[in-house]
């Protein structure tokens, strides 16, 4: 993968092969973060690696990766209603 960043951009690339849908899970998860990771206070590689982040496990003590696929396609899948809904006119 070929990319041009910044001093300001940290690229965040998975270890493992995860969907599309459960790296927007991450994304959201990190974007709570806006207050750690603010103006001034940008996401460094060396801050990024002592951050640590919860994230749903299955009984296996695993990361829960199809709920969190599942969790992103249901919010994309909302949020696609509400604008068909906004489209047809039927929401004020």
């Amino acid at each position: 993968m070929e990319m041009a960043l910044d001093t300001h951009v940290t690229a965040l690339i998975p270890k493992v092969e995860i969907s599309m849908y459960t790296m927007l899970f991450f994304s959201r998860c990190l974007s709570g973060l806006h207050g750690f990771f603010g103006h001034g206070r940008s996401i460094s590689n060396e801050r990024a690696k002592r951050t640590k982040i919860m994230f749903p496990v299955a009984l296996s003590d695993e990361p829960d990766w199809d709920y969190m696929e599942q969790y992103a396609k249901n919010l994309m899948k909302r949020k696609y209603e509400q604008y068909l809904a906004y489209l047809d006119g039927s929401v004020v």
